[in-house]
Order: structure tokens, then sequence, then C-alpha cells
């Protein structure tokens, strides 16, 4: 039955595309890879950046067959910067873009996932420590992203 479907591909996109925007324009993201307009002056990352990594599988829960069918996605979100700081900084952006909250109780960011998914729920699944590999430091933050399919 078309309509009820989980697909990574939309979700994805929606992360990504909130993210780019509730960052602003100095803070670059990408899927799958370093932005390729990071801007390197004398040697050095000027702006931090994160790349999203989608896992290709779905943690499902009920049964895809029916309208209210969902699971869990969960992404691997790596927050890159010249300095401690600055990776720090970036996650900490991140993490805030992706789970803030109103006082009501809603997202402050929406994710958009296609006409036949919702974003229903978001966590933080683990928060790893700051290294530096190669002159530059990194974050690795886990997220679980809840989708609901639609008829």
């Amino acid at each position: 039955m078309a309509g009820h479907v989980l697909e990574l591909t939309p979700v994805t996109v929606g992360l990504h595309d909130m993210l780019r925007n509730a960052l602003g324009i100095d803070y670059k993201v990408e899927v799958g890879e370093a932005p390729r307009d990071a801007q390197i002056v004398d040697n050095q990352l000027v702006y931090p950046y994160a790349v999203i990594y989608p896992f290709p599988t779905f943690l499902v829960y009920g049964d895809l067959a029916h309208p209210d069918s969902g699971g869990s996605i969960a992404y691997q979100i790596t927050s890159v910067g010249r300095t401690d700081d600055s990776a720090g900084i970036m996650a900490d952006r991140v993490r805030r873009m992706i789970l803030e909250r109103t006082a009501s109780g809603s997202f402050v960011n929406p994710i958009s996932a296609g006409g036949s998914m919702k974003v229903i729920d978001r966590r933080l699944g683990q928060a790893g420590a700051l290294t530096a590999t190669a002159g530059l430091w990194s974050g690795v933050d886990l997220y679980y992203l809840e989708v609901q399919a639609y008829a």
C-alpha cells in the first residue's frame, strides 16, 4: 500500500535543511562529506562545520502496511573545528537546533520529512568526547529521530 513506507532520504534532507537554515550562513552542514566550500585561510579552517551521517536502517516498530507505522532513524553528526572550543561550540549549536523545545513542548526547529511522513520526536543517543586529528578537532554525537508514516 503506497504512502505507508518509511523512507530515509526525505528525513535526511529535512534534517539537513533544518540545520542549514537554523545554524546560519557562517556554519556549514553537509550529508556524508565535509563542505566543499569550507573556508581555509593560511591552512586554517575559518568556520566550524558539521557532517550528517545517516545510518542506513530503521529501528522499525508497528506494521509498515498500517498508516500509523513508525520507526527510529539514527544519525551520527560530526562537528568539526580548528580548536576544541570551536568544535565544541559547533556541537552545542547542532544539539540545541535539534533538541530545543518551546515552553509548550514543541520543537523550535521543525524537520520536514515529506508528505507522507512526520518526525514526531528526537533524542540524543550519545554525546562523544572531542578528539584531535590532523590539526582539526571533532566531536561525534548520535541522534535518533522518531518518524511516523501516514496514508
